[in-house]
């Protein structure tokens, strides 16, 4: 059945996990998560030929039951891959006169599905602590009290979990076997209320 426009979808395959999203326009905006031994440097990544990543990303998918390899040949111009960053931790998020928000100071792995949230609470914290100081050192230590432990939770629980999406054949089979059981459970757990059921104080 066809993925209705503003819905997004992903497949965990054998070799790699495959999500799309149709936009309004009538595009499809797809990625891929490809493991790949080691790290390609930048000259690497700027001399990739994109027909043999085409190749590649089509060989990974070739067993997909669902619209990946389609995708996959119907687009113009296959984009190099690159590396997934996270990070999880910096020693100080603001100096002097400067403060660091979202990504800059905390920037989670895609899979978290959460760096542009995140950024939205920083940014409300932020104003409520700047509001509530006369001092900008004040208030930028306040609003990193407030929203380090948080955000770096998120960042390790996206680690994990984006480690675990191409799991060996055992792995594979038990992932598959327990995912219809674990989202059911998940659904109302604590893990997926600490991401989700999350509200800053409100500015007034």
């Amino acid at each position: 059945m066809p993925v209705p426009v503003g819905s997004y979808e992903m497949i965990f395959g054998r070799r790699a996990l495959f999500g799309y999203v149709p936009a309004p326009s009538g595009e499809t905006w797809w990625f891929a998560n490809l493991p790949s031994p080691a790290e390609p440097s930048p000259a690497q990544r700027r001399a990739t030929d994109p027909q043999q990543l085409r190749m590649r990303l089509l060989e990974a998918f070739a067993d997909h039951a669902g619209p990946a390899c389609a995708l996959i040949e119907a687009t113009p111009e296959v984009r190099p891959l690159n590396p997934i960053h996270t990070v999880p931790s910096l020693r100080n998020w603001s100096h002097d006169a400067m403060v660091l928000i979202g990504d800059a100071a905390h920037a989670p792995s895609p899979t978290s599905g959460q760096g542009a949230s995140l950024s939205v609470e920083d940014a409300v914290a932020l104003a409520w602590a700047i509001r509530r100081n006369d001092s900008t050192r004040t208030a930028f230590a306040q609003y990193e009290a407030q929203r380090r432990g948080r955000v770096e939770r998120i960042v390790k629980a996206a680690s994990r979990m984006n480690n675990n999406k191409i799991p060996r054949p055992v792995g594979r089979f038990v992932r598959d076997a327990m995912m219809p059981i674990a989202f059911r459970m998940m659904a109302n757990g604590n893990a997926m209320r600490m991401p989700f059921d999350h509200y800053s104080e409100p500015l007034v």
